[in-house]
């Protein structure tokens, strides 16, 4: 394996990733189109399969009766307890547990802050040299995001609990970071 970590810029074509790390791993709607939970467009089928940007991994249409429950990190830790409960119901429902499940504030939350300096490939996203990677990854973000409230949790195939708070997450991804 190799150790060397690679610059950013090495993991922004779509084409290299390192421990599965690519700003291309962050489509989430390209994995999405794939379950065929809403209606694509020819052209946007093409596009998905010839995209030079997501070339490393094999993509295709598999439908499949399932129905999808789709949520944000955030849903889990929601501080406001009336949605935090809803999302608890919705999710159980969806699983058909009979068992309630437990309270998701009392899992305690990964922070990638808390020690970050002690990892090598640790950077700054805010320095000026990461501009232009940072805009691609919001960028990507923007599109994602749209594609997901516009198109994909309006399914019937699709299940979301509170569909305002999560519309309102997602839309936060569109906001550099950086300039708040």
């Amino acid at each position: 394996m190799n150790t060397t970590i690679p610059t950013p810029f090495e993991l922004t074509k779509g084409t290299n990733h390192w421990l599965d790390v690519s700003t291309a791993l962050g489509r989430f709607d390209v994995y999405l189109r794939q379950l065929a939970k809403v209606t694509i467009a020819q052209h946007e089928i093409v596009q998905m399969l010839n995209n030079d940007q997501h070339q490393f991994w094999e993509k295709r249409i598999s439908p499949n009766p399932f129905k999808v429950f789709i949520y944000t990190v955030e849903q889990l830790h929601d501080k406001n307890a009336a949605r935090q409960q809803q999302f608890k119901l919705d999710l159980q429902e969806f699983l058909r547990l009979k068992t309630p499940l437990m309270q998701f504030d009392q899992v305690p939350k990964g922070d990638s802050h808390q020690d970050s300096s002690r990892y090598a490939e640790h950077l700054d996203i805010c320095e000026p040299q990461f501009n232009n990677l940072r805009n691609q990854i919001v960028q990507d973000a923007n599109r994602t995001s749209a594609w997901i409230i516009e198109k994909f949790i309006e399914s019937n195939d699709v299940v979301v609990s509170g569909k305002d708070n999560f519309a309102s997450i997602l839309n936060k991804w569109s906001e550099d970071p950086c300039l708040k």
